[in-house]
């Protein structure tokens, strides 16, 4: 008679255990209990559904889609991505942030970084593109441009100098002023007159009238009433 022994082994569930792989995250929609391996892909709706469509023999969804045995369509598979590849199995890490911002390089705020262009009529920062106006962008020249945005054009200063006509340092030529006038200063300008005065720029037509004779108080003709000297003096 010959005895057969049937020997059976514990599942095991140390170092040597069979690995399942899954979402391991409890707050996840995707949750598996019997998962005892992490796999971050198996927690979201893309993951899970790969997951269901190729089954857990083999290992990891991760592996199964990111590694390079994965059999399939390699590419990206994260919608949120700028590359999201919606035919792809395999996940390669690929992916590329979208970055939205102005994607015509005669902007002026072109951004040759972004991949998405600027949503129409809506304002966000670096959106929309904003056309180059070239001009003067110097307030204190001729040709100033005030809706310039990019200087393009030489700056016309033009001659500078006093453009107030009512001012003594009054220059015709001049087309911008540059803060050089002088203030009118009214008095009698006639230095033979008792009145004059040195620092008057106007005259005002106050000059008194004045006489001429000896002003030497020494000479014996001596004339204090003259305020001007004509010679005579003796």
């Amino acid at each position: 008679m010959h005895l057969v022994f049937f020997l059976v082994l514990p599942l095991a569930t140390g170092a040597g255990a069979a690995r399942r792989y899954g979402c391991t995250t409890r707050s996840s929609p995707f949750f598996d209990s019997r998962a005892n391996f992490s796999d971050s892909i198996a927690c979201s709706a893309v993951g899970a559904a790969r997951a269901e469509r190729f089954g857990q023999a083999g290992g990891s969804v991760a592996r199964r889609l990111s590694h390079s045995e994965c059999v399939g369509v390699h590419g990206c598979m994260d919608p949120k991505a700028f590359n999201y590849d919606s035919s792809a199995t395999c996940h390669e890490n690929i992916c590329v942030d979208k970055r939205q911002g102005c994607m015509n390089s005669t902007a002026l705020n072109y951004n040759p970084e972004a991949n998405v262009h600027c949503p129409t009529a809506i304002v966000l920062e670096g959106c929309p593109c904003e056309p180059v106006l070239e001009g003067c962008m110097s307030p204190q020249a001729l040709n100033y441009n005030s809706n310039a945005n990019r200087q393009g054009v030489p700056c016309d200063f033009g001659r500078r100098g006093c453009t107030d006509t009512a001012s003594p340092d009054y220059d015709s030529n001049a087309e911008i002023d540059d803060g050089s006038c002088t203030e009118h200063v009214p008095g009698c300008k006639d230095a033979r007159a008792p009145n004059f005065m040195w620092n008057a720029t106007v005259d005002d037509g106050s000059c008194e009238e004045f006489i001429w004779g000896c002003t030497d108080s020494a000479a014996e003709n001596y004339n204090s009433s003259a305020t001007v000297d004509n010679g005579s003096c003796d």
